[in-house]
């Protein structure tokens, strides 16, 4: 943003430069730069392109002039996930989008109110357009910690879900969505299916077809059965996220309303009562970036 200095840049907006030839050919522009009562002229690169980003409830308050000396576009966050989701291919388009509905049936049940945010429905895009890696990574190039284990449906989810999205998720998170799945399909075919197939690759004997659930081609009870898994693990990840903004006492008011398994995780994975332990874990991380927390508070 150029607030309060953009009268220095008066030639520079308005492209009026000097060109200098130099004997080759060459040629170089200049353009005067004020600041106060002195002007200097400044050298501008042949490629140079200005972008001014101002929030839409400053636009009524800035001069005619300074805005026709621009293209105007108006983005919001929901041109910037339709045009991430757009980079994806089918079948992880289609997972994200159906995540996010489910997300979003999850905040009007606790209210868009209890989450610490001036707008919960916004928190809730960014935290997907988050999600989607700027280049899909090649499966072969593993991101699971050395150590895990290689031989069950619950690490190869794992590994799929790394390499395709930017996400923080343990094999413990993925069996977690594996055990819900197989309590929903147990009366169907595609809970057969699953059984079968939880089987089979515990033994080594089968594939999971992920490249089907890349490509939305879901021709097998199977492939259905994976997207769900797939499905399920990345919805959790972004409530897991969005459990850090919400508040305790309205979450507590609302519990009937919530699945218990969001309890647990809110009430029995985050440190919420204990300053102390919170405190402690986090000087225990050692990590190397800075970051800033806020931490809610409350005494009788």
């Amino acid at each position: 943003q150029v607030e309060g200095v953009s009268e220095c840049f008066y030639d520079l907006f308005n492209q009026h430069f000097k060109e200098f030839r130099k004997e080759d050919g060459e040629v170089s522009y200049f353009a005067n730069i004020a600041i106060g009562g002195v002007s200097r002229p400044c050298l501008v690169s042949p490629s140079f392109q200005c972008i001014v980003h101002v929030q839409s409830s400053e636009l009524a308050n800035l001069p005619a002039p300074f805005l026709n000396r621009f293209e105007k576009f108006q983005l919001n966050i929901d041109d910037i996930l339709r045009w991430r989701l757009k980079q994806l291919t089918p079948g992880l388009r289609d997972i994200l989008s159906q995540s996010l509905r489910h997300s979003q049936d999850f905040v009007e049940s606790i209210g868009a109110n209890s989450v610490w945010s001036p707008s919960a429905e916004d928190t809730l895009k960014s935290i997907y357009i988050s999600l989607i890696r700027p280049e899909v990574r090649s499966e072969n190039h593993s991101l699971l910690e050395t150590g895990t284990s290689g031989d069950s449906i619950a690490s190869d989810v794992l590994e799929f879900i790394l390499n395709n999205f930017d996400v923080d998720m343990t094999v413990e998170d993925i069996q977690s969505c594996i055990d819900s799945a197989r309590v929903e399909y147990r009366s169907s075919k595609d809970g057969v299916e699953l059984e079968r197939v939880i089987d089979c690759v515990s033994k080594g004997k089968i594939v999971l077809p992920f490249e089907d659930v890349r490509n939305d081609c879901l021709r097998t009870p199977l492939s259905r059965a994976l997207k769900q898994i797939i499905l399920s693990s990345i919805t959790r990840c972004v409530v897991v996220r969005l459990l850090q903004l919400v508040r305790p006492d309205a979450l507590y008011l609302r519990r009937h309303a919530v699945p218990g398994e969001v309890l647990r995780l809110y009430f029995g994975e985050q440190e919420h009562f204990s300053l102390k332990r919170l405190i402690g874990k986090l000087s225990e991380s050692h990590k190397t970036t800075s970051q800033f927390h806020i931490i809610y508070a409350r005494s009788d």
